[in-house]
């Protein structure tokens, strides 16, 4: 459970477990900090922030997220593959690479299904620089990482995980709630907040799954008061007949995690 909640390496360092387990993801969190460490180098002078990568919790992601803009997308993208990066997917807001068994995530707007649920120049006016396993990086502020969260969790995966709701309650603040109210996302920290302690009373447990009615009425929601939102949903519209989306929409009613 630990695992399927992005908390297991927590977990394990809290617990003073030792063994195969916990060998294996520290590991795999040496090498996610080595891949940071490249990248942050790599992408030096370009206007970018990691994000979705520090937490009020220990735990290994499953791929390096960046944000950047949509002018440096290009130069990242060569100064990566000169590193020995494979490009694998480039879609309207992202453009994924991979070296080993760790992907480089890079994202004009966060966005599902290519529609963009938060603003990528909105949130790179919100870097600071932040501490990564001893890594000086550009990362983004708390309240813009609750932001993120939030609505990462609701608006893109459906599904909300302990390390989401520990990251929103450890940094929610009064800074944290004006963005949301600026950003337009309420709903999704207070989905967020009222799940995690639910599940803190025992009613729900974590991961907890959002049903696809909700998380598809939450996401019109979004689009009607959110105009980045808005002005992506067409083009969307006409890539419905695209199996990767439609494998996407089956993925998300299935899964336990992300």
């Amino acid at each position: 459970m630990a695992r399927l909640n992005k908390v297991l390496l927590h977990y394990l360092r809290v617990s003073g477990v030792d063994g195969e387990v916990r060998d294996s993801e520290e590991a795999r969190l040496r090498a996610v900090v080595k891949i940071v460490e490249e990248v942050r180098d790599s992408l030096s002078g370009l206007n970018y922030a990691f994000f979705k990568l520090i937490k009020p919790v220990t735990y290994t992601p499953a791929d390096v997220d960046v944000l950047i803009d949509p002018g440096d997308v290009r130069e990242a993208t060569i100064r990566l593959i000169k590193l020995g990066y494979r490009p694998l997917v480039a879609e309207p807001y992202t453009v994924t690479l991979t070296k080993g068994s760790i992907n480089v995530d890079l994202y004009t707007n966060p966005s599902v299904g290519n529609i963009v649920y938060l603003n990528g120049d909105d949130l790179l006016k919100l870097k600071t620089i932040g501490n990564y396993h001893g890594l000086k990086i550009l990362t983004l502020t708390r309240e813009a990482e609750v932001v993120v969260t939030a609505t990462h969790a609701v608006y893109k995966e459906w599904l909300i995980t302990l390390n989401d709701y520990a990251t929103v309650k450890a940094w929610l603040s009064r800074g944290a709630v004006e963005l949301c109210l600026r950003m337009r996302c309420v709903e999704a920290l207070g989905l967020v907040l009222s799940i995690g302690e639910s599940a803190c009373s025992g009613l729900v447990e974590l991961p907890y799954r959002i049903k696809a009615p909700l998380a598809l009425t939450l996401l019109t929601g979004r689009a009607l008061k959110f105009k980045p939102t808005a002005a992506t949903v067409p083009m969307a519209i006409k890539r419905l007949n695209d199996a990767r989306i439609f494998d996407m929409i089956i993925s998300k009613l299935s899964r336990s995690t992300y």
